[in-house]
């Protein structure tokens, strides 16, 4: 079992560095433009502490490392010690990036524009909705499973899709806006980020260790890409 769990996040690994790496040089990019078009967050006399005006932008570094080392896992090698190829083909794959290109130009609009919240919780249920339809009927499937595992008789596929995707899009919404307001100190939603992420890595890979799926990759490298 050791092996395979380390097998499991030494196949993966290249996802990590291939993230950080452009996250670490399109940061200062980014705070480049941002200043340079005066896309900055000017503080108030209220919520905002922050004494002078702080460089938007920082969202896009984060997605484009992100990014990177979700494109990253499609040229791992296959082999290795792992139950699974390093190689990730799911549909889940391309939902979830999908929801997050959805995420990343609604905050980028807000940025620069400034929108109103209701537009940016539309494109939230937008990233809600992609990942309830395209991930296999994610949203389905969750609903008949969880079901299915306390006894009770799954409804109506309709009722269990709309069922599953009004959860997934609590979840979606809640997380977005959980760290979005976490931005009263330096790092603080960084940091809470990368320790929900190392624990999700965890599970990942205990996970991923007791299937012999390779969908079940798709946990381990989003969790690696996001730590990046």
């Amino acid at each position: 079992m050791a092996n395979v769990i380390n097998g499991l996040v030494a196949d993966h690994m290249p996802v990590f560095f291939a993230a950080f790496a452009v996250s670490f040089l399109a940061t200062p990019i980014a705070r480049v433009v941002a200043v340079r078009h005066r896309i900055v967050d000017w503080p108030d006399a209220t919520r905002k502490s922050h004494i002078g005006p702080i460089a938007y932008l920082g969202g896009m570094a984060i997605f484009l490392g992100w990014i990177t080392g979700v494109a990253v896992c499609y040229f791992l090698p296959r082999g290795g010690d792992a139950p699974v190829a390093p190689v990730v083909e799911t549909a889940h794959m391309f939902s979830i990036v999908f929801g997050a290109i959805c995420i990343m130009l609604t905050g980028l609009i807000d940025d620069i524009y400034g929108i109103s919240p209701r537009v940016k919780l539309g494109g939230q249920l937008v990233a809600a909705g992609g990942l309830a339809w395209g991930s296999q009927n994610l949203g389905t499937q969750l609903v008949v499973e969880t079901l299915k595992a306390a006894g009770i008789a799954s409804p109506d596929p309709t009722v269990a899709y709309i069922i599953g995707a009004a959860v997934l899009a609590i979840f979606v919404i809640g997380g977005c806006n959980a760290v979005n307001l976490l931005d009263g100190l330096d790092g603080l939603a960084s940091g809470v980020c990368t320790i929900a992420c190392l624990g999700f890595l965890v599970i990942a890979i205990i996970a991923t260790s007791a299937s012999e799926s390779k969908h079940d990759s798709v946990r381990i490298v989003m969790c690696l890409a996001m730590l990046g």
